[in-house]
């Protein structure tokens, strides 16, 4: 399937703060997004969840993002790297290279437990790592992980940019 900015605009709309805050989760396999959409309603964490199937797709609502200042930017993003066609590597280093994009919190939600991604993940500007949980009684203490990033300090817009904001 390919994505364009028509596509992908419906995705983003102006910035609200006064909602819940926008949680972008970022992963190819739809079991991991079923237990991850599972898991935040049933933790009762009130989040706005924008779900992305593939890192292309990411990627093209992100540059949309960028070029459209004024749209609201998720508060945290969860991205797995381990993707076909634009791996969670390279869509971290394009969303870390965009000024526009900086505030925006970044864990990896991947089921490796290799040492060296972790190391290349963090060196490319992720926030965090999370390892996916092996069974589904593991997802209640992962969005307790999860929680403390969502948290909005008095006066901070979380995730949201000003339009003024040059991209």
């Amino acid at each position: 399937m390919r994505f364009g900015p028509l596509a992908i605009r419906s995705a983003w709309k102006p910035m609200n703060t006064s909602e819940a805050p926008i949680v972008a989760l970022v992963d190819d396999n739809p079991g991991d997004i079923e237990l991850m959409t599972m898991a935040f309603d049933t933790q009762a964490l009130e989040v706005r969840l924008r779900v992305f199937g593939s890192g292309p797709e990411a990627f093209y609502c992100f540059r949309d993002l960028v070029d459209h200042p004024g749209m609201e930017l998720p508060h945290l993003l969860l991205l797995d790297l381990n993707m076909p066609g634009l791996n969670g590597f390279q869509l971290l280093a394009y969303l870390r290279g965009q000024q526009a994009l900086l505030a925006m919190k970044i864990l990896i939600f991947s089921s490796t437990h290799r040492h060296r991604d972790h190391a290349r993940a963090l060196e490319l500007g992720a926030s965090g790592i999370l390892v996916k949980p092996a069974d589904w009684t593991s997802y209640g203490a992962l969005i307790d992980q999860i929680r403390p990033h969502l948290v909005v300090a008095a006066g901070d817009n979380g995730g949201a940019r000003s339009p003024d904001v040059p991209s």
